[in-house]
C-alpha cells in the first residue's frame, strides 16, 4: 500500500521533514490533523506528534496540560489509533529524561520523567527520540511499521 502522509497545517517547524519527503518522493499533503502532526491519510493507525525537544514537551505537559490532554483524548477516542510523541532530542530512551536539565524551566529531568510516565500510562503513549535530521525518516519508519504490523 502506498502511504500518503497528511501533515498538520499548524505544524510550522518541520522544514527538515518536508524537505526529506520531497527528496525521497514521499507523497504528502498539508491539511489540519486533529490532535497530531502526521498520520497516514489512507489508514491512520498511528498519530505522530512531533516535538522540537524536551523543553517544548515540558511546556505542553505543564503550562499547556489541559490542551495537551484534550488532544490526547481526541486521538484516543475519535481517531481510535495509537499515539507516538516523536521528540527531537539526542536521547536513547525515556529513562534518559531523568538526567535532563534546562535553564529555561524549573521543571527538571526527574519531574518531567514522572509526568511523561503518567501520561504514557494514562493515554498509552509511546515516546521516541530522534535528531532533527532523522525526523522525516523516523516518521515514515513509524507509519510503515504500523502498516506492516497492525
Amino acid at each position: 500500500m502506498s502511504i500518503i502522509v497528511q501533515v498538520d497545517s499548524r505544524e510550522n517547524k518541520n522544514c527538515e521533514v518536508i524537505n526529506y519527503f520531497e527528496k525521497i518522493g514521499q507523497k504528502y499533503f498539508v491539511s489540519k490533523v486533529a490532535g497530531a502532526d502526521y498520520i497516514n491519510f489512507k489508514s491512520p493507525k498511528v498519530a505522530i506528534d512531533l516535538k522540537g525537544g524536551l523543553l517544548e514537551l515540558c511546556n505542553n505537559l505543564t503550562w499547556e496540560h489541559e490542551r495537551f490532554k484534550r488532544e490526547m483524548d481526541l486521538v484516543k477516542n475519535s481517531m481510535e489509533c495509537d499515539m507516538v510523541i516523536l521528540i527531537r532530542e539526542p536521547l536513547k530512551s525515556l529513562e534518559d529524561v531523568k538526567n535532563w536539565k534546562s535553564k529555561r524551566t524549573q521543571v527538571q529531568g526527574e519531574q518531567l520523567y514522572k509526568i511523561m510516565k503518567t501520561m504514557q500510562e494514562r493515554y498509552n503513549l509511546m515516546y521516541i527520540f530522534c535528531t532533527r535530521e532523522e525526523a522525516g525518516a523516523k516518521i515514515l519508519e513509524i507509519i510503515k511499521w504500523y502498516e506492516d504490523n497492525l
